[in-house]
């Protein structure tokens, strides 16, 4: 990946980024989102929630939501379950509401590096005013951007505890918190592991050192990490699902090895025929397994995905991970506060 991010910097630098792409960036510096919304329209799938303000509240958790989720109107059913799990296990928390921005993760995807850190040292010092000691994240994809793409930028949450909203729920079911709050389910059911709360989720450690040559072989020193992937988050999704009492129906390629599905990196926007072909791909794979339904810890692909399927009349459902572990929990706790 260091080759690939390499390569579409210089792409940018010599001017041959899409046109899609630099569009998106153009969104970014205007309203803090690549979709071109208003930072206002950030929360409006929260409304009669009542969901703390972080920035002027104390609170030890800080929930973060993500662009893709947030403006997404196919995700807000899947974020509003999210809060009710979190309630239901007695988390309390807080929201940034317009102080929440891109987190820069998208802009490195497409090689915008300079924007990739002004982006995501805005959204870290917002997260760290709040004081708060832990970050949950419902985002897949800014969970990557934290713990593999930040310390590439300099960008540090030191100090914090960094989770995604699948490490924190399945804590709360370790910990019996959430009798009340799962929901039963039955039938086989595939997991994705989208790559960015996969294989692309592992802490990235910044390097420096020296190549060594010894009779002909290049070696580092000292050694230099090698990500292959393998420290993903790939059980706790999968202990959730197995908690409602669904069969989890593995598919071929999963967990590093799993099928990209196209959603997110730049490819979706800039070639969208690719997109297609690789969710196609992951559906079939989930078919083939013979589950009825399809679940994925990631906003971005459960939307891909789910639009796909249903394009393509391939007679599978997709849901989100928390829509899937949680129907039902409305009302079944108190509101945090």
């Amino acid at each position: 990946m260091d080759t690939i991010y390499a390569l579409r910097q210089k792409m940018v630098e010599d001017g041959k980024a899409p046109d899609v792409h630099s569009q998106a960036m153009q969104s970014v510096r205007a309203h803090g989102n690549r979709f071109g919304k208003a930072a206002s329209e950030r929360f409006a799938w929260a409304k009669g929630m009542e969901l703390p303000d972080a920035r002027s509240q104390q609170c030890e958790t800080l929930l973060h939501i993500g662009c893709e989720n947030a403006f997404d109107d196919a995700l807000h059913e899947e974020l509003r379950a999210a809060v009710r799990l979190l309630r239901a296990g007695g988390v309390s928390f807080g929201v940034l509401y317009d102080d929440e921005v891109d987190c820069g993760g998208y802009a490195f995807d497409i090689g915008q590096q300079k924007e990739a850190a002004r982006s995501a040292q805005a959204l870290a010092n917002a997260i760290k005013a709040t004081g708060a000691k832990r970050l949950v994240t419902c985002s897949a994809a800014s969970f990557s951007s934290i713990r593999n793409i930040w310390p590439r930028l300099g960008v540090s949450l030191e100090g914090f505890e960094v989770q995604h909203f699948s490490q924190c729920a399945d804590d709360l079911r370790d910990g019996g918190l959430l009798s009340k709050g799962l929901s039963a389910r039955s039938g086989a059911v595939a997991y994705h592991d989208g790559c960015r709360l996969g294989r692309l989720s592992e802490a990235y450690t910044a390097w420096s050192g020296k190549r060594v040559k010894h009779n002909q072989v290049e070696h580092f020193d000292p050694p230099r990490k090698v990500l292959f992937g393998n420290d993903g988050v790939y059980d706790p999704p999968r202990r959730l699902i197995a908690a409602t009492g669904a069969d989890l129906a593995e598919m071929p390629r999963s967990r590093q090895f799993a099928y990209c599905c196209g959603a997110l990196g730049g490819g979706k926007e800039a070639y969208p025929d690719f997109a297609r072909h690789a969710a196609v791909e992951v559906l079939q794979e989930a078919i083939d397994s013979g589950a009825q339904t399809l679940v994925s810890g990631c906003g971005a692909c459960t939307a891909h995905l789910r639009a796909i399927a249903d394009q393509e009349n391939l007679g599978i459902s997709v849901e989100g991970l928390a829509s899937f572990i949680s129907e039902g929990t409305e009302g079944q706790a108190e509101v945090s506060k």
